[in-house]
């Protein structure tokens, strides 16, 4: 029999009608796209946001249901391969990433190609029955876990024209539901909400619900024991972590019975099992396994977190899964595509950033049905930490400007090198131009994933479509020639690099090799230059006509190398990284002004403040404790700001402006003078983060935490403190005290 959700999923797509199910992690989602994908003619798109979590989806499908998957963890072979058995119709699941799905390279399998033996245009992929979106989440820039490439989807439907749009997901507001249903085209109305009804109720496909396209299960796990408890400081934290999870003594059985026994934190609580204790930092992950370690915590234990190499990651990841490490300290990148059936305990040794976040991932435990327990241990201080860090996401508008001036930078380029004679509306209506990645990053002053949403928006519907981002590439390129000089070759590549690269090193070739320095070896292959270029590889694309695209200058590279004439180097580094994006005619003229405005009037809804709801009144105290059954989160009341506490601001934004720390960085006398209006809203901004604790892109941690000023305001209403520093900015009180 079915489980709750499954049939009504199932009826839906092969009815072809789009719909969203929001089930627990464990609640069989997967199964309504494998079945149907059985049934129906076509092929089967899996969006899936981690490669682990597609292998581990392909090894779980019955052996009838024939799969692939399209990542980087294959070879350039095993994709060609992969490839052909979609075009030759051998596979009916495919799993991809959603920038895969949207890469040009992707894109080029949706197109109409002219066949001569049946002179007709055909595109070269089989028609798609079903386009399901795994951790549809995702999509939303209200969720937890969004990845700007998930709002890309909207642009590739029209020209994947799936039969129906399954999106599927354990963690959903209303405002994540609102978002995936707009995104994906899935109508609003909700069957059955937090609803265990049966299926002879709920899955009859003739209740005329085809205009109801949400389904949202019970959240309720009744196998786990759910309780959590606030603590006083650090000290009290980790000792209520450790009592847990170490074995219980005789000696305990004859004390009494304290308050956190009866509340469920007792030693040995936690003493078998896996178990999985959830962090919020790279650095509190590693420090609290080595303190496990050295605690007598039996079974091992081990650590997991972002900024692990892939390699340790997933050593770390199968010593947990196959049972050889009891317990992993991890944060929130550990959870996604980890099937283990019998975990025992999930344990928050800190606040968990949302409610979302918390359901999904005790969700994690108990999955074999047995009982399992979760366990939340909170400080007052978690709590003041969340509330700062939920103004993390903000942008004013002169970053918004200084994005658009990046933008405007490149087209320029790629438009003055164009030969005149192409250089035409028909070549102005599909130009492609490379962002810079780290140039708007530094430029902008935000982070890498904001840049992608900002090249994200300006693809959407409401701004006219003025580009099309196609992805990520390498751009940056440096060529060394071994034969003859690069103005000798006759190839068009060559002479496209000559007009739009830069030659790498002045005066004669002794002079530059001195430069070097060490001996030969060391010079390496610049001992042999016959001269260095360093190029984009997008302008050189443009240079060479219209219809050459960075995938045939690359290819012409490669033939150059292949005999011998050069040597090719990418800057895989991040400052070799670039959006490429094609951009329309109405992108290439429309002024920055405008384009500035439509970008602000999206501000507000994407980034917003996303205040978590436990600072917002999004849930009163009554449903908090339905919620989580004995959890009592700490009231947080703002620390009131009066004459005094201006003073100290006014100081202490004036130290942030003057800190040498940041002289390197261009901050903050770089934001009070970028130019252009909203300068002193951006400077402002800036110093407030310093003044919550918040990362600065262009800063480490490490320099961040060294300063004195560094979080020292957590406890002041972060609206309040912007409000001040913007006065302070607007008037000049900072550099004059």
């Amino acid at each position: 029999s079915f489980l709750p959700g499954q049939a009504w999923a199932i009826n839906r797509v092969l009815s072809s009608n789009s719909s969203l199910l929001v089930a627990s992690t464990g609640g069989g989602k997967s199964l309504t796209y494998a079945l149907p994908s059985l049934i129906l003619p076509g092929l089967t798109i899996v969006v899936s946001p981690l490669i682990s979590l597609m292998e581990d989806q392909i090894r779980r499908l019955p052996p009838c249901c024939i799969s692939a998957t399209l990542s980087g963890s294959l070879t350039k072979a095993e994709q060609a391969l992969v490839v052909d058995d979609l075009i030759g119709g051998r596979v009916k699941v495919l799993f991809v990433s959603p920038e895969r799905l949207c890469s040009a390279a992707f894109k080029r399998l949706l197109l109409p190609t002219y066949s001569p033996a049946t002179r007709s245009y055909s595109r070269p992929l089989p028609p798609v029955s079903l386009l399901c979106v795994d951790e549809a989440h995702c999509l939303s820039q209200w969720s937890h876990n969004f990845r700007a490439s998930y709002m890309r989807l909207r642009g590739i439907l029209g020209t994947l024209k799936p039969g129906a749009v399954l999106a599927l997901t354990a963690t959903a507001g209303d405002e994540v539901i609102d978002d995936v249903c707009e995104t994906l085209g899935i109508p609003k109305g909700r069957v059955g909400e937090f609803e265990d009804a049966s299926l002879e109720e709920k899955d009859n496909p003739d209740r005329g619900d085809q205009g109801k396209g949400v389904r949202i299960l019970s959240a309720e796990r009744g196998n786990i024991d759910v309780a959590a408890v606030v603590v006083d400081g650090e000290d009290g934290r980790r000792n209520v972590v450790i009592n847990m999870l170490k074995p219980r003594r005789k000696e305990d059985a004859l004390r009494k019975e304290g308050d956190l026994e009866k509340l469920g934190f007792g030693r040995g609580t936690m003493a078998t099992g896996s178990t999985i204790v959830y962090v919020w930092t790279k650095r509190q992950a590693e420090a609290l396994c080595d303190l496990l370690k050295g605690s007598g915590v039996e079974g091992g234990v081990t650590y997991y977190h972002g900024g692990m190499t892939a390699s340790d990651r997933s050593a770390s990841q199968a010593r947990f899964m196959k049972g050889k490490c009891r317990v992993i300290v991890a944060t929130v990148a550990f959870g996604l595509g980890i099937d283990k059936g019998d975990v025992r305990g999930v344990v928050h040794a800190c606040l968990p950033r949302s409610f979302e976040h918390y359901v999904q991932e005790i969700g994690r435990a108990g999955r074999d049905g047995g009982e399992a327990l979760a366990r939340c241990v909170v400080i007052r201080e978690d709590a003041v930490a969340q509330r700062s860090l939920s103004h993390g996401g903000g942008v004013e508008r002169a970053q918004v400007g200084r994005f658009l001036d990046v933008v405007g930078r490149a087209t320029g380029e790629v438009v003055g090198d164009i030969p005149e004679e192409f250089r035409d509306g028909c070549v102005l209506g599909e130009l492609d131009i490379g962002v810079p990645v780290m140039e708007a990053v530094v430029g902008c002053d935000v982070r890498e994933e904001t840049v992608e949403t900002l090249t994200s928006l300006m693809e959407e519907e409401e701004f006219g479509r003025l580009l099309r981002l196609e992805g990520t590439m390498i751009d940056r390129v440096t060529v060394t020639m071994k034969k003859r000089a690069l103005e000798e070759l006759e190839e068009p590549v060559a002479k496209c690099i000559v007009k739009c690269g830069t030659k790498v090193g002045g005066g004669s070739a002794d002079a530059r090799l001195e430069e070097l320095g060490g001996t030969a070896m060391d010079k390496g292959f610049f001992a042999y230059a016959k001269g260095n270029w360093k190029f984009g590889v997008v302008r050189v694309a443009n240079c060479m006509g219209q219809g050459c695209q960075p995938r045939h200058v690359y290819a012409a590279l490669r033939r150059l190398e292949n005999t011998g004439e050069l040597e090719v180097t990418v800057d895989t580094s991040a400052r070799g990284k670039g959006f490429l994006v094609n951009l329309n005619k109405s992108g290439v003229e429309e002024k920055k002004e405008k384009k500035e405005k439509k970008m602000m009037e999206r501000r507000k809804k994407v980034f917003s403040e996303i205040v978590v709801g436990y600072f917002q009144g999004k849930k009163n105290d009554d449903e908090v404790r339905a919620t989580l059954d004995g959890m009592t989160i700490p009231k947080i009341n703002s620390a009131k700001m009066g004459d005094v506490e201006f003073r100290r601001l006014v100081r202490d934004a004036n130290n942030i402006m003057h800190d040498s720390t940041f002289d390197s960085s261009g901050f903050p006398d770089g934001a009070v003078t970028m130019g252009g209006e909203g300068c002193q809203e951006y400077a402002a901004r800036a110093i407030t983060n310093v003044l919550h604790g918040l990362d600065h892109p262009r800063l480490s941690p490490t320099v961040l935490w060294n300063m004195g000023e560094w979080a020292s305001w957590r406890e002041y209403d972060y609206e309040e403190v912007l409000e001040e520093c913007r006065k302070i900015c607007g008037v000049g009180i900072g550099r004059d005290i």
